[in-house]
């Protein structure tokens, strides 16, 4: 051994004594194994990285199955792959932490004791931090270590943990590359914007019920439809009834109105002379006017001159108005026609003055003005406004909901690449005179309600202006305040040109497109890999095969050389390293069985090198400081068992499991079938980018990851104790003879190979650790496939207030009383017309338009309705958010409400019994006419070969019907006063011919009117459906101007609209049935549509729809009443004016509403009978089209069977179909919202009243014709309120994602935590009943402490010295662990005893004296044996 004072530094690296060549490696550093784990890491992360990028752009990457055998494939093989990638990573930084020793040995320079033969590597989080520190390693950082921790961090904290949370099943949109069908609007023909009534009606609808009646329109753009190739056109509201996304480019068509607000700039009055001329004379007289002016800041001006309101009536300042109209003279003249100009042209037909300057220009203006007396103000506003088209090819996305249809597209992008439509295609001019027409008044024509003073006056209004006086429900004041009245214009045009566009759409259809490339999008389960998660996992595997270049870069033997010959885990492999140098092993002397501490102490000043497999020493001390010598015998104090060997930890390892399995156990019994639905357990951490959310981390999956690695690595730390001690305890327990102990190791062995190698030597209890090593690898991917999120839902009861019940109060009217003279109608009727007008003022009768809208466009049903039942409504705004600790699905493609809510509500419908009317008899209800008469026919525009045709009379006269025949009673219904009428009054048809066909030949056209019976004029419905080939012109016959009749424009009027041949007609008699049940109803909590319904009890009549019919009553007690007959009768409102009450029940109500809104405008005429046609102005709540001429119920019933015209003829079809519009149009009257006005007294909506409602108590009694009579009665005292409760229980249903235990995942977990608290305890068991670790007097963990146990082995010394020996397994040698004597001293530690003396010894004595014949001394315990 050399000193301090015998060498210099270039002296401190010692002669090889060893030929042995040192080219040892770990496998798990050599190239293959460094190759493979390379590739390994590259492809991984290409596989991670394909799979994301292919999720991207697939939505998923498979559908999900819900097969056993593919939820493992994507559930448990992203973890177990991870499971087996960290194995792998963690065997090659243990193959450094392992050598690092070696490496030390091997550097130039020798280093003392502690940081090279005592150095004991910490656990795996301070790696890194331990390869960078100098301080301990002689100056030098462990570059191969620190990129192998780096690595190793990367596999347990981010792979194994974040592997499991890769894929996940999720309601997605799978897009693929579609073709589809795009219209061509302009392959035939330019576009040519041409309007009907049905234009009309769409643009109303959508812009007063805020519904659409096509999903390619809205209130701000038109979109070019286009749909899969594969399919018919779809145009409705609702696109397609599976939930999908298309995508293509298309044009998108805008509107851009630019209006300029005009103020009022003067007001005032003037006079001028006006000169009469006569033959005799000529007079004059003064003429007082009212004028004023309206101009905006580009200069346009508007003037304006009238007559003063007390000159005549119904001018603009007795109500109000106003219209929008173009130029050049912005004149409306269907309300006000303007004269010629001059003084001179005024006159009561054209009363108004206009001017305008040349600023204004072509562009058209709106304008209002207030009611106006003197000593009142005045107000007055106008708009000119500019109107650009635009077209511009963009992506544009259609979202189909199933139930709804909605388009988006970039609005940025389209503002950037729109350009003004070519006028060359677009008939602009023709669409522009269309939307200023005449035609809205006709399309809002309000009943005549000026003689009833307690009705509101509306103010009139034309042209489109009308549609936004609507919405402002005509506040003229409002209106002139309300700084969106532009927008709303806007809003009306651009809707107005997407019906227009829409209806030349359904003209073309699919003969007129052209293919077009794009994707659709289904909404599919699929698997789908995180995006944020994948992206993080690709680039942690690039970084780590970058990595692994560096370790293998930094762990090369010319970069890093070890100098071994062999594995140093056996104890001969250590043996070997000391056996050529006895400087070496005489440093141990006597430190057989001290502590490491000790050895420290005693090797302190010593520097250790190895060369040649040789490991040397180096005295650096001075001779002052070296001690005498002295053998240390002392044996080791203090428990230097490894920490996780403890009880301490055992204890706490048990518990830690025992926890885990019960909670396991636990979630598994509670919610095996439910599901946890908690937010803070089934919460995902989302990213948002460029508007697009990504879910990032889902801790449900993660989390149960990270603590089955924690008990991977914990478990780790026993095998790896384990695997150290086992070769010791079992030489200082041999007994038996057990040949290779001296070269047994576990350290290298893999997993599964470790448990069979101690199998094999019979070390049950590594085994058992090794196994459940095993076991904990496999309990990673158990419980990281724990949890699966699906979709799913949660329920909860929930006290609801009910605010409304089903209507038993009638609605009060005030209305005139029946005129006088003897020409009035009975006094129900005129009841009826007077309580109609107030139904009709109000041109926001939603229940009409929504009805229609959803038989004809299939909208999405109204609020609490559902198939042919309407539903009380519950009050849900007390509703505390049901969601807030759940977790409410964030998926936009999951179909169905987010939150449903269950409620058992009353129900109600209205339904028809028909019965078919014979119509068998034309004669009753047609005339023949004679054309061969020239006589009589002389019209040229009768053809020429016409010899007979027919005329519809006024309905079914049934005097002329068969004897017998059922009306036979009712004979008295002539010609002039028919059974029923075909129109929905007693008024000639006129309308409509069809004009594709020509005047000799024309074409096929259908009437459709509901009218009353005449024996059952407020409770019986007639329905009748009639098709045939009337001639486009009304033939004038010959009668002389001296005998027609000079009013009138019904037959009297000598006018006769013909029909080529016999119409084909059907009529049904109808009986309205209004009934009531109990319901279960489901709604979305947040739109409250019904999602379904259950009719609990059987439908029963209500008796409330028919209780007051029509019943007159004084207004209240007290007030003094007139009995006068007919005019005078009622109550006195004003000088000469008088009114009285009536109360209507809904059934009566709903009845004379939906017959009588198809001639709603002449509700409020008078009822005298008179010779008349149908009023063709009055297209409110009617359709006149070509070859059509139907009620709102009747256009319905078409579409409901798909324009069939020919369907409706057969009378069981058109029954059923009638009894479903009926029921759609009442459902939607029913919540029809109405508001009370000084003519009507009602709460609520038409169908539905308050809770607990009453009939007020201070109504005065009813009247017979007008009559008080002795025995009057009270409403009030024979009605009975309600006792509805005002509360009931209704079940929230929350749709979310939930976590569902996975049985086989739970099955598997707690087997294995079952397993490991077995061991765990069988580990403590026997680690307290066989003596335990304390067998050895330290750790083993160091080389310098297996030195401590060999350095005076002489029998082991010389097996390790002799290769052949050394590599034949040592011929069978039997090594032990215990006291024994060399050189005349007491050891303790490891020798091999000869076989063959062992053998004679074991004839008459125990192993003990076989040491002894050895020349050894046996101590107590030697013979200690492993049990």
């Amino acid at each position: 051994m050399e000193t301090y004072s015998d060498i210099s530094k270039q002296d401190l690296i010692p002669p090889t004594k060893s030929d042995q060549i040192c080219r040892w490696l770990p496998n798990e550093l050599r190239w293959p194994f460094i190759l493979f784990l390379f590739l390994l890491t590259l492809g991984l992360g290409a596989l991670v990285l394909g799979l994301t990028l292919l999720s991207e752009r697939e939505n998923g990457i498979g559908a999900d199955q819900k097969t056993s055998i593919f939820l493992f494939g994507w559930r448990f093989t992203p973890t177990l792959i991870a499971v087996i990638y960290t194995l792998l990573i963690m065997a090659m930084v243990n193959a450094i932490k392992r050598t690092e020793v070696f490496a030390r040995l091997s550097r130039p320079e020798p280093a003392c004791a502690a940081s090279t033969i005592f150095y004991k590597p910490r656990i795996f989080w301070f790696d890194t931090y331990d390869s960078l520190k100098k301080n301990g390693n002689n100056g030098h950082r462990n570059w191969a270590l620190f990129w192998a921790s780096l690595i190793n961090f990367f596999g347990l904290l981010i792979i194994s943990p974040f592997s499991a949370a890769l894929l996940s099943p999720q309601q997605v949109f799978v897009t693929r590359d579609t073709t589809f069908s795009r219209i061509n609007p302009y392959l035939s023909a330019p576009l040519n914007l041409t309007t009907d009534d049905s234009i009309f009606f769409r643009t109303i609808s959508s812009i007063l019920e805020n519904t659409t009646t096509s999903a390619w329109l809205s209130n701000e753009y038109a979109v070019l439809p286009f749909w899969p190739s594969d399919s018919d056109i779809p145009l409705g509201a609702v696109l397609s009834d599976r939930k999908e996304q298309w995508t293509a480019d298309t044009t998108v068509y805008q509107a851009a109105l630019n209006c300029q607000v005009m103020e009022l700039k003067g007001f005032s009055n003037f006079s001028y002379n006006e000169t009469h001329n006569f033959t005799n004379k000529t007079t004059w007289s003064v003429t007082n006017m009212t004028t004023f002016i309206i101009g905006s800041e580009d200069g346009c001006t508007l003037g304006f001159a009238t007559y003063v309101a007390t000159y005549k009536s119904g001018t603009i300042w007795a109500s109000g108005g106003g219209w929008w109209s173009g130029a050049p003279d912005y004149s409306y003249p269907l309300l006000w026609a303007p004269g010629n100009g001059t003084y001179q042209g005024l006159n009561s037909t054209n009363p108004l003055m206009l001017n305008t300057t040349k600023e204004c220009g072509n562009r058209s203006m709106f304008l209002l003005t207030t009611p106006y007396n003197y000593n009142q103000s005045f107000q007055a506003q106008g708009h000119i406004c500019e109107t650009n088209y635009y077209q511009g090819n963009v992506p544009v996305t259609v979202d189909n909901g199933g139930s709804s249809s909605s388009f988006d597209f970039d609005k940025k992008l389209y503002a950037r690449t729109r350009t003004a439509v070519d006028t060359k295609k677009w008939d602009v001019s023709s669409f522009e005179t269309a939307f200023l027409s005449q035609n809205w008044s006709s399309k809002f024509q309000p009943p005549d309600t000026s003689g009833n003073p307690t009705l509101p006056v509306r103010p009139q209004i034309g042209g489109p202006l009308i549609l936004v006086g609507a919405q402002n429900e005509f506040d003229l004041i409002a209106m002139i305040n309300n700084p969106n009245l532009g927008a709303q214009a806007q809003q009306v045009k651009q809707r107005f040109l997407g019906e227009a566009m829409q209806s030349i759409f359904e003209n073309t259809g699919q003969t007129q497109s052209s293919m077009v490339r794009g994707r659709s999008a289904v909404s599919e389960r699929r698997v789908v890999v995180s995006l944020i998660i994948g992206a993080l996992l690709s680039v942690v595997f690039f970084w780590s095969a970058l990595m692994i270049v560096l370790v293998a870069w930094h762990t090369r033997l010319r970069r890093r050389p070890l100098n071994l010959v062999r594995s140093p885990a056996s104890v001969s492999a250590v043996a070997s390293m000391v056996a050529p140098e006895p400087s070496t092993r005489a440093l141990f002397e006597g430190l057989d069985r001290s502590s490491e501490e000790a050895m420290l102490r005693a090797l302190n000043g010593y520097h250790f090198s190895l060369r040649g497999g040789v490991l040397y020493t180096h005295d650096l001390r001075s001779v002052e400081q070296k001690p005498g010598y002295e053998v240390n015998t002392q044996l080791s104090s203090g428990d230097w068992r490894p920490k996780v060997l403890q009880i301490g930890f055992l204890l706490g390892l048990v518990s830690f499991l025992l926890a885990l399995l019960a909670a396991i156990a636990v979630l598994f019994a509670k919610y095996r079938y439910q599901g946890i639905y908690q937010n803070f357990l089934v919460f995902s951490v989302n990213i948002k980018m460029d508007n697009t959310s990504l879910e990032a981390l889902a801790p449900y999956s993660i989390i149960p990851t990270l603590i089955a690695v924690g008990i991977k690595l914990w478990w780790s730390t026993i095998d790896q104790t384990f695997r150290r001690l086992q070769p010791y305890l079992s030489l200082a327990r041999a007994q038996k003879k057990e040949p290779g102990l001296s070269k047994l190791s576990y350290i290298n062995s893999p997993l599964g190979w470790a448990a069979l190698k101690a199998s094999k030597h019979r070390h049950w209890l590594l085994a058992f650790i090794a196994g459940c090593a095993v076991l904990s690898e496999i309990f990673t991917v158990g419980m990281s496939a724990l949890w699966d999120r699906n979709p799913g839902s949660r329920s909860h009861f929930q006290v609801v207030t009910r605010s409304m019940e089903l209507r038993t109060v009638p609605s009060f009217f005030s209305v005139l009383p029946p005129p006088g003279h003897g020409y009035g109608q009975s006094t129900d009727t005129q009841n009826a017309k007077g309580t109609l007008s107030n139904v009709f003022g109000n041109l926001l009768t939603g229940w009409m338009y929504s009805s229609i809208i959803e038989g004809t466009y299939n909208s999405t049903p109204s609020p609490w309705t559902n198939d042919d039942w309407a539903f009380v409504p519950i009050d849900f705004s007390k509703v505390p958010n049901v969601a807030a600790n759940l977790s409410p699905s964030s998926n936009s493609t999951a179909v169905g409400a987010a939150n449903n809510i269950t409620v058992n509500t009353p129900a109600i419908r209205g339904r028809l019994e028909c019965t078919p009317i014979d119509m068998s008899n034309t004669s009753a209800w047609l005339t023949t006419l004679d054309f061969t008469n020239k006589t009589a026919w002389n019209d040229a525009n009768i053809p020429t070969d016409l010899k007979k045709a027919y005329e519809l009379k006024l309905g079914l006269a049934l005097n002329q019907s068969l004897p017998n025949s059922k009306y036979q009673k009712w004979n008295y219904w002539s010609d002039s006063s028919p059974y029923f009428s075909f129109f929905s009054e007693m008024d000639r048809l006129i309308c409509c011919a069809n004009d594709t066909g020509t005047l000799a030949d024309p074409g096929e056209a259908s009437i459709g009117f509901w009218s009353p019976p005449g024996d059952s004029e407020h409770g019986g419905i007639v329905v009748k459906w009639l098709t045939g080939h009337p001639y486009r012109v009304q033939f004038n016959d010959s009668t002389d101007s001296s005998h027609r009749q000079s009013t009138g424009t019904g037959y009297l009027s000598h006018y006769h609209w013909v029909w080529k041949d016999i119409p084909k007609v059907t009529a049904l008699n109808c009986t309205p049935i209004f009934e009531t049940s109990s319901a279960s109803v489901t709604l979305d909590l947040s739109t409250s549509t019904v999602q379904n319904h259950t009719i609990l009890t059987p439908p029963t009549p209500d008796p409330a729809a028919w209780t007051y019919n029509f019943v007159s009553l004084n207004v209240s007690r007290g007030v003094p009443y007139s009995t006068s007959l007919y005019t005078g009768s009622g109550y006195q409102i004003t000088p000469g004016v008088y009114v009285h009450n009536i109360s209507v029940s809904y059934g009566y109500l709903f009845h004379d509403a939906l017959l009588g809104a198809a001639n709603s405008g002449m509700t409020g005429s008078n009822a005298m009978q008179i010779d008349q046609a149908e009023n063709l102005d009055d297209r409110t709540f009617n359709f006149r089209l070509p070859g059509l001429n139907v009620d709102f119920p009747s256009y319905t019933a078409l579409n409901l069977v798909n324009g069939d015209r020919s369907a409706l003829l057969d009378a069981n079809r058109l029954g059923n179909v009638s009894s479903e519009v009926f029921s759609m149009f009442f459902k939607h009257f029913v919540h029809g919202e109405v508001k009370g006005n000084n003519g009507l007294f009602i709460n609520g909506t038409w169908g539905l009243q308050p809770l607990h409602a009453a009939i007020p108590d201070d109504l005065g009694p009813t009247m017979v014709y007008n009559t008080l009579t002795t025995n009057a009665s009270y409403l009030q005292n024979s009605f009975n309120i309600s006792t509805t409760p005002p509360e009931t229980t209704a079940i929230i249903t929350t749709r979310i994602e939930q976590l569902n235990l996975s049985p086989a995942a739970v099955i598997l977990c707690l087997f294995i935590l079952t397993i490991l608290v077995l061991t765990t305890v069988i580990i403590f068991v026997s680690l307290r009943i066989s003596g335990g670790l304390n067998i050895l007097p330290r750790d083993v963990e160091t080389l310098g402490s297996v030195i401590g146990f060999v350095y005076a082995s002489e029998r082991l010394l010389a097996l390790s010295s002799d290769k052949a020996a050394f590599a034949n397994g040592g011929s069978g040698e039997i090594a032990k662990m215990g006291w024994f004597e060399s050189d005349g001293r007491k050891r303790w530690g490891v020798e091999i005893m000869d076989e063959t003396q062992l053998q004679r010894g074991r004839a008459g004595s125990t192993l003990g004296s076989l040491w002894k014949g050895r020349g050894y001394t046996s101590v107590q315990g030697s013979e200690d044996t492993l049990r």
